[in-house]
């Protein structure tokens, strides 16, 4: 049997989910005779986790910009942070 494999990309953070290509796999017998497959590729879903997604890169340097800002704020205010 052969196989069209779709890959689908998720975010660890938020769980997100992007189209990550088609990959097709051809069943042995196929690939031991050399002929052409005809009979249409099966479908099957592969789930990878990827990178953070652009959205939560963004929110993460947002929290460290905010983080500095405020130890730099209670450092102006005379707090040992």
């Amino acid at each position: 049997m052969c196989w069209e494999n779709r890959i689908v990309v998720a975010c660890p953070s938020c769980n997100d989910t992007t189209p990550g290509g088609t990959r097709y796999e051809k069943c042995p017998k196929v690939q031991k005779d050399g002929k052409a497959f005809e009979g249409g590729y099966k479908r099957r879903t592969y789930n990878k986790t990827g990178e953070d997604c652009a959205k939560c890169v963004k929110i993460e340097e947002l929290k460290n910009a905010a983080a500095v800002k405020l130890t730099e704020d209670l450092r102006a205010m005379g707090y040992d942070a």
